[in-house]
């Protein structure tokens, strides 16, 4: 997974690290990784996450949650960004073939492309069950 930010990528290299550098079947302790967070200068843009998870109100990627639980936001998490990316991609393409040749097939891939972009912002989990580990409703989202 790439992003954007420069620290978020340093962020989420520095957790596979850690994670492959316990040994089998140990998990890595937060305090562990909270100090490989500091020792790194990632210290304020962790901040910067965990306050954007305070006000998202993201149950599933707190500390309570149900291993399954987040395991399965992550894997959406991972599949949306994935969508997104392609789609993005699709539309560098679309748009400079417009500037080149301007034609109704392409704007009207254009416009869908846009419109699936938008539909994705603020997708959520749809799993049957979804957490319930974490002792919230049985329900689909």
């Amino acid at each position: 997974m790439d992003f954007e930010a420069r620290e978020a990528n340093a962020l989420r290299d520095l957790m596979v690290r850690g994670a492959s550098s316990q040994a089998e079947g140990e998990a890595a302790s937060t305090h562990a990784l909270i100090q490989l967070i500091e020792e790194a200068g990632l210290a304020p843009f962790h901040a910067r996450l965990e306050g954007m998870v305070a006000h998202a109100n993201l149950w599933s990627v707190q500390p309570e949650a149900a291993t399954a639980d987040a395991a399965a936001t992550l894997r959406q998490a991972l599949s949306l960004h994935h969508k997104v990316w392609a789609l993005n991609r699709e539309l560098r393409v679309i748009e400079g073939r417009l500037a080149a040749d301007p034609n109704e097939e392409d704007a009207a891939s254009l416009a869908d492309i846009q419109t699936q972009l938008s539909t994705l912002d603020g997708t959520e989990a749809a799993l049957e069950g979804f957490g319930a580990m974490s002792g919230r409703a049985n329900r689909v989202l």
